[in-house]
Order: C-alpha cells, then sequence, then structure tokens
C-alpha cells in the first residue's frame, strides 16, 4: 500500500470542506460525492465498534460533516417521510437477521452499522441537496462530465491493461484475468471490477445523449472555451465517449445503454412515463419468477451459444450456483441466514464451493425475503413514485428531460443485480433525491410555472415590452 492510499481517505474530508468553502453547497456535494467515487482507492479502513470507513463511506462522510459545519440549517428542517422508514428498516436487515439465526444482537449491531454507512448516509445527502431542477441538471452534468475524464482513463488501459490503480495506490483491486477480454482488456480504473466502470460510462452516456437530444450539449462550448480548447466540439467528445464505453466490451451495460436510450426516446415522444415504470417492475417480477422454478435463463443460455459459447458457459455457470444458493436461502425464507457464510454451499470438508455474483442472491440468502423486497422498496419505489408525479409540461422541458436518464440508473442497477453485485453510492444519492423532489408539494413544478403562478402580470408585461422593442 502506498502513501497515496492514506493522503486520499483521510483528506477527502477537508478537500470536501474547501469545495464547500469555493461553492454552492448543492455543487460541492456533487463534485464531491462523484469524485470520491471516481478516484478514491478500493480500499477499507476498519475500527472496532464502528463502521468500516471505506470509499463508499468517505464520499458520503464527508458532505456529511461538511453540512453539519457549513449547512446544519438543511438536517434541522429535513421532514421525514415514508420511505425513509423502509431505508432505516433495510439498514437494520442484518441485525433482523442476526436475531432470527441466534447469532446475537453484538453481531446484528456490528453488521447494520456498515449498511448505515453504505446505504444510508449517500441516501441522506441525495434527501438534503438534491431537492429541486437544478440540482438534477447539475447531477446530469457532473455525471457527463465525469465519464469525459474517466474516457481517455479507460482508452489507456484497454490496450496496455489495468494498471492505474496499482500504480497509484500499490495494488489491483480484483482478480486481473477477469479483465482480460479477447485481444484487450476490459478498464479498472480506480474501481472494485471493470464492469463498475462500465455501469459508470453507460450513466454518462446516456446522460449525454439526453443532453444532445434536448439541445442542451452545445452548453458545453463555454466550458471548452474556458480550457482553451475551442475547435473540440461537444458532439464529438459524446463520441469517442461513447465508442471508449463500446470498446469495454462489457454486453450487459451495452443492452442498459440501448434500453434506456429506447425508453428515454419514446417517453420523450408520448410524453410519458409508462415504459420506465415497466422497466423498473420487471426486476422484481423476474425475481419471483426465479423464485418459483422459472427456467427462461437456460433458454437465454442457448441463444446465446450460438453466437458467443464462451458468454454462454459463463452465464449458464453463474445460472447452475445461482439455482443451488437460491435453493439454500428458501431454507430459510423469512429473514435469511445471517451473516458468517451461513448462506453459502460447503462440501464435506468446509470448502466453499459456489460461486456468488448476483447481489439479490447474496441479499436473499443473508437477510431472506424481508430484506429483499426491502431492497426492492429502496431502488424502485423512487422513479416510480417521481415519474408518477413528473408533470405533464415537463416533457417538453430540456431541464425537466435531465432527470429522465438520472432516474433510470436505479431500476438499471436493480436489473443489473440480478447478475452482478456493483454497488454505487450514485444510485442512493439519486433515489434520496428523487424523494426529496416529491415530499413536497410544488416541487416538482417547473421555473416558469412558478414564476406564472406567483407574479403572472409582471411575467405578460416583461413579454409585451420584450415583443415591441424586438420590431422597432
Amino acid at each position: 500500500m502506498k502513501p497515496t492510499v492514506p493522503l486520499m481517505m483521510w483528506g477527502w474530508i477537508p478537500l470536501t470542506w474547501k469545495l464547500f468553502c469555493k461553492l454552492p453547497h448543492e455543487r460541492a456535494t456533487i463534485v464531491s460525492i462523484i469524485l470520491a467515487w471516481m478516484f478514491l482507492p478500493e480500499f477499507a479502513y476498519r475500527f472496532p465498534g464502528l463502521p468500516d470507513y471505506s470509499k463508499m463511506a468517505a464520499a458520503a462522510i464527508a458532505v456529511i460533516i461538511a453540512t453539519f459545519a457549513f449547512a446544519s440549517h438543511r438536517i434541522e428542517s429535513l421532514k421525514w417521510e415514508w420511505h425513509d422508514g423502509i431505508m432505516f428498516a433495510w439498514c437494520l436487515t442484518p441485525l433482523f437477521a442476526s436475531l432470527d439465526n441466534g447469532l446475537g444482537l453484538y453481531d446484528g449491531v456490528s453488521a447494520a452499522k456498515n449498511y448505515f454507512t453504505t446505504w444510508f448516509a449517500p441516501y441522506l445527502v441525495g434527501r438534503l441537496y438534491i431537492r429541486d431542477w437544478d440540482a438534477i441538471r447539475d447531477l446530469a452534468w457532473a455525471i457527463f462530465v465525469g465519464g469525459l475524464i474517466y474516457a481517455p482513463l479507460a482508452a489507456y488501459e484497454i490496450v496496455m491493461s489495468p494498471q492505474l490503480h496499482n500504480k497509484v495506490y500499490g495494488w489491483h483491486p480484483h482478480d486481473f484475468i477477469q479483465s482480460i477480454r479477447g485481444n484487450t482488456y476490459r478498464p479498472v480504473i480506480f474501481m472494485r471490477h471493470g464492469l463498475m466502470v462500465s455501469m459508470w460510462m453507460m450513466a454518462a452516456a446516456m446522460v449525454g445523449i439526453t443532453l444532445w437530444r434536448t439541445g442542451q450539449l452545445d452548453k458545453m462550448r463555454n466550458l471548452l472555451v474556458k480550457l482553451k480548447i475551442k475547435k473540440v466540439q461537444p458532439r464529438l467528445l459524446l463520441l469517442l465517449l461513447i465508442l471508449v464505453f463500446v470498446a469495454s466490451k462489457s454486453m450487459g451495460a451495452t443492452v442498459m445503454l440501448l434500453q434506456g436510450w429506447l425508453i428515454i426516446e419514446l417517453s420523450m415522444r408520448f410524453k410519458m412515463g409508462f415504459l420506465i415504470a415497466v422497466l423498473a417492475l420487471n426486476t422484481p417480477l423476474t425475481m419471483y419468477k426465479k423464485l418459483n422454478g422459472d427456467d427462461s435463463g437456460r433458454k437465454t443460455v442457448e441463444l446465446i451459444r450460438k453466437y458467443n459459447p464462451d458468454r454462454a458457459a459463463s452465464l449458464e455457470c453463474r445460472l447452475i450456483n445461482e439455482e443451488m444458493l437460491v435453493e439454500k436461502a428458501m431454507q430459510r425464507p423469512i429473514f435469511g441466514w445471517g451473516g458468517w457464510g451461513r448462506s453459502r454451499i460447503t462440501d464435506v470438508n468446509g470448502k466453499d464451493i459456489v460461486i456468488t455474483d448476483a447481489y439479490w442472491v447474496i441479499v436473499i440468502g443473508t437477510t431472506g425475503i424481508v430484506g429483499l423486497c426491502l431492497f426492492c422498496s429502496i431502488v424502485l419505489l423512487p422513479p416510480l413514485r417521481f415519474i408518477s408525479k413528473f408533470p405533464k409540461d415537463g416533457w417538453r422541458s430540456p431541464r425537466a428531460l435531465l432527470a429522465v436518464p438520472i432516474l433510470l440508473q436505479l431500476p438499471l442497477y436493480a436489473a443489473d443485480c440480478m447478475l452482478n453485485d456493483m454497488g454505487n453510492p450514485i444510485y442512493m444519492v439519486i433515489a434520496g433525491g428523487l424523494i426529496a423532489m416529491t415530499a413536497v408539494p410544488g416541487r416538482l413544478k417547473l421555473p416558469q410555472e412558478i414564476e406564472q403562478s406567483t407574479n403572472i402580470s409582471s411575467h405578460i408585461a416583461e413579454k409585451n415590452l420584450y415583443l415591441s422593442t424586438r420590431y422597432i
């Protein structure tokens, strides 16, 4: 481990403090969270009796500390919602599982404390700061620019192999062989796995496409001028981002990008969020089918085998292990098996004989059906609630449409959990923000609607003055 690890991990708190001094608090929060996720090492400090100080925890804790110092009024004015109770219950599921399995109160509290830093802390950040259309706009632009920053780093690792985390922090964060993709490599950069990078680049590309479709991408010219790269076109940067993303060779993330893009196009065309709701509800429906013996995955394997036997073999291995683990989980269906690997399968010598990839299998094995229902609720209810209250005029508002690729990340993440375990604090920031924006009546009104409802006479006068001067 290199000295850069403690420098970055412990230096992130004063850095976030500095951002709060220099930027509006909403933007300081967004910049801090995203840069932490992109550049902090895959490492965790463990202290007895305290939550782990991991990358995901540091991203949110630094903002919360700065909030107490600079914007404590936000915490004081926060009104708790029923959805917050679901989040609390989700964070307590390890405690319920430990008590149900006779593992004791101490074991349950020890497991639950890390849930609060990993899940509740970034959710709280979203509740505090992603509360209006301006914050959604800033978050969308930050995700897109973050993807552009990662693009050259990803291109480097695609050719040279994943080495950045090793060079900067002193070790490779995952099994290196999983990064090999034919004659090239899947980039890892400063994340735990290449699939995390792919999901991040997918989100950035989806936001960039929406910026282009709504005519807002050209606003990036001002930033390019400040950086003295006037000749570079924003559309070219978006194209390069997409090309690097495709070159990362993540089939699942690529399918999600195409799926999300199609949903955005159709939602804009028909001015309705029905397809977003269908996407969100599809994942719990798929989970229900799998728990009841659905074998459609086998048909998918046979279809893929015709085009890519290696991918088919990998998926088939996942399905076999998944079926074994689900069968074990159903032996304790309510609260699961708890921790200490009790939900896994071992041979007569105690050796683990299964591979766990899908997060939903981990959840149902450790916290049971109760935990799985709560997990689906905290991930999928915010976008469903938001889209149900989305203003009709929002489908014609470029600013409001930026919320669509943002909220789509949650059902896409839920779908990814059917195959992988790739958490990201940004997802919970988004969930908290969507709840915050729907918590107060009238908060989803578009800016022009608020202006017209509060000062319509002034608006009409200004418009008439503009028209008169325009044609003189």
